[in-house]
This record gives structure tokens, C-alpha cells and sequence, in this order.
């Protein structure tokens, strides 16, 4: 059956309520251990005013048919700097994420 979901709402309704279904305090552990753990591009230019932050939404997989994408943008520290930047993850039916992609830059700060 083609067309039963409205994936545009789905996307809609589960970034609005994600914080009634994600844990918060996992959420977080995991994006800071991707950062710690990730490779960056580097910039030493001044990073733009942030606190520190993660925000979440989901979008339907470009790639598989069935997969629940959740993207987590972040601004994080590491190391001598923040990196500010999206992780990518597959939401699997266990309720686990798996890490597919990971965008970002590292600022250095002086």
C-alpha cells in the first residue's frame, strides 16, 4: 500500500515530542562519546556564540526503505576546542541507535 503514512507529519510529530520518548541523559552520553571519539575537520577561526547543546530530528532514511533516521546537532567540547557539527544515527527497533554518518568542525581555540 502506497501513501498510508504521511511521512511529512511523522517527521513533524516526532520532533516536536521526541523529548516524551528519548532518554536525555543517553542521548547526551552518546553524542559526547561520538565527539570525543570522532574525526573532525579543524578551523582555527572563532566559533560561532553557542552554549553548549544537542537538538534532535527524525527524518525517513534516503537510503533504506523501512530505516527511522534521528539526527542529533550538537555543540559539544573536545579537547582545546568545540566542535559544532550533526551525527546521523539509524533508530533499530530495539530502541538502540547505530551511528551512520557524522558531520562537524572543530574549532581550535587559541
Amino acid at each position: 500500500m502506497a501513501n498510508v503514512i504521511n511521512t511529512t507529519k511523522l517527521e513533524t510529530y516526532l520532533s516536536q515530542r521526541w523529548t516524551e520518548f528519548v532518554d536525555k541523559t543517553q542521548l547526551m552520553r552518546t553524542v559526547l562519546e561520538h565527539v570525543r571519539d570522532g574525526e573532525y575537520r579543524t578551523s582555527d577561526d572563532d566559533p560561532p556564540n553557542s552554549n553548549h547543546k544537542v537538538s534532535i530530528s527524525f527524518h525517513p532514511s534516503a537510503s533504506k526503505l523501512y530505516e527511522l533516521e534521528m539526527w542529533a546537532e550538537f555543540t559539544a567540547p573536545k579537547n582545546n576546542g568545540v566542535v559544532i557539527g550533526t551525527h546521523v544515527f539509524a533508530v533499530l527497533s530495539n530502541g538502540d541507535v547505530e551511528l551512520k554518518e557524522t558531520y562537524g568542525t572543530h574549532f581550535l581555540l587559541n
